[in-house]
């Protein structure tokens, strides 16, 4: 008798899990996430640790940022920043903020991300 119950109760779970999914479709994600990487160089191809990379979220309709998200590169140069939905705008500012620390006095940078998930990017001394 418990046998039969227990697949009684299998098969109205599936049949309502099937019902539910042909009603209102699979469930997906609201936007992708991915993450981009930059890797901050000078002009002699050495990378620059230490730098401050800032963040900036957008609705795209907007032109002031709901969302900063701060970070500092690595030994490398390298900075990545994880969990980047595309249902945004995302613009990013490097800036110097040890000054001769690190390889030298950099001149800032900003620049959006577009659908390049990888940016070398160089910075000029000041």
């Amino acid at each position: 008798m418990k046998l039969i119950k227990k697949i009684i109760l299998a098969a109205v779970t599936g049949a309502s899990s099937l019902i539910i999914a042909a009603c209102y479709g699979m469930p997906s994600l609201a936007g992708e996430y991915r993450f981009f990487r930059i890797k901050v160089k000078d002009n002699g191809n050495t990378p620059i640790s230490g730098l401050e990379v800032k963040v900036n979220l957008y609705n795209p309709s907007e032109t002031i940022p709901f969302d900063s998200r701060t970070g500092t590169t690595d030994s490398a140069g390298e900075f990545i920043y994880n969990s980047i939905d595309f249902d945004y705008k995302y613009t990013v500012d490097i800036t110097d903020v040890d000054g001769e620390e690190n390889g030298g006095d950099f001149a800032s940078k900003s620049f959006p991300i577009t659908d390049n998930l990888n940016y070398d990017v160089t910075l000029e001394r000041k």
